[in-house]
């Protein structure tokens, strides 16, 4: 996908802050943020996965068993499955000898073992909250750690399995509360702020590496867009207008920690109730109301 597309995307997802004070649905900024969500994603994958992925598919299950080997003295036995959710990382079902089931999860994130340190230093706090659904518990490798890192540079972590299934627009009602209490228990995570390599999505020219103004305006204004030149110039301008909001007038919006990616995927659900709020990897500080867009 054209690096113009991340960045109009990301941008329809910063006036979230216009669309919340000014009324506009939630439905309609939900959209937003699930366009800006997958065009970076295409790209990311596109630019830094490493060899042994395709996307979110495992192609190579040497690297599974290195994974497993660094959890497991013995993996002789020990079924791998794929999960059917998953978008960014490797997600597979592992059955151990005795039947017991974890999770599997690769990071497929350009090698940055520092979003996956926090993200699980984040989790490690969440898990001490007497929350009414579960997050992600990471277990341990041989060696005391909750990540270990793969010969490909991906790092890999092993997880309890959280009963339950998509929700594929269902319990909506349910997510909604699930949402909320999360947001609530996210204000009182201990961490220091320093430690977040992931940009808020306000910040549009920092949120996709590939992505600047001047790559932007050169698209916009090139003739992948001349059959629609007088709707592009228009998107144009208003993408810079909202931009320039973003930075000034939109700053006194309240900050807090946020999940940063709280859409369908990553909500497992059991007879409507929600028993898992998963993917924490972007998690950042950013406005308040991108929770609500993103969910």
């Amino acid at each position: 996908m054209r690096f113009s597309s991340v960045v109009f995307a990301g941008a329809l997802l910063a006036r979230t802050a216009f669309s919340f004070q000014s009324g506009s649905s939630a439905h309609s900024i939900s959209r937003m943020t699930a366009l800006r969500s997958t065009a970076a994603t295409e790209t990311e994958e596109a630019v830094a996965a490493p060899k042994s992925f395709v996307g979110s598919k495992l192609n190579d299950l040497d690297i599974a068993k290195e994974a497993l080997s660094k959890f497991y003295g013995d993996i002789e036995g020990v079924k791998i499955e794929p999960t059917t959710g998953g978008v960014n990382n490797i997600v597979q079902y592992i059955t151990l000898p005795s039947g017991e089931r974890e999770l599997l999860r690769i990071y497929n994130n350009g090698c940055d073992s520092m979003r996956v340190k926090w993200e699980h230093d984040i989790l490690k706090q969440l898990n001490t909250f007497d929350l009414s659904f579960g997050v992600p518990k990471f277990l341990e490798s041989k060696e005391g750690t909750t990540m270990v890192r793969l010969s490909n540079g991906a790092d890999a972590c092993m997880c309890e399995l959280i009963p339950g299934g998509l929700p594929k627009l269902t319990a909506v009602e349910d997510i909604g509360r699930a949402s909320g209490e999360l947001n609530t228990a996210l204000t009182k995570v201990d961490i220091e702020t320093s430690l977040c390599n992931v940009a808020p999505y306000w910040k549009m020219w920092d949120v996709h590496h590939a992505v600047t103004r001047e790559s932007f305006e050169e698209d916009m204004n090139g003739p992948h867009f001349d059959e629609v030149r007088v709707t592009a110039d228009r998107m144009l301008k208003e993408t810079l207008d909202i931009v320039d909001r973003c930075e000034g007038k939109y700053q006194s919006l309240p900050v807090q920690l946020i999940h940063g990616d709280l859409h369908y995927d990553n909500v497992l659900v059991d007879e409507g109730k929600v028993t898992a709020l998963l993917d924490f990897e972007f998690a950042a500080f950013d406005w308040r109301a991108m929770e609500l867009a993103i969910c």
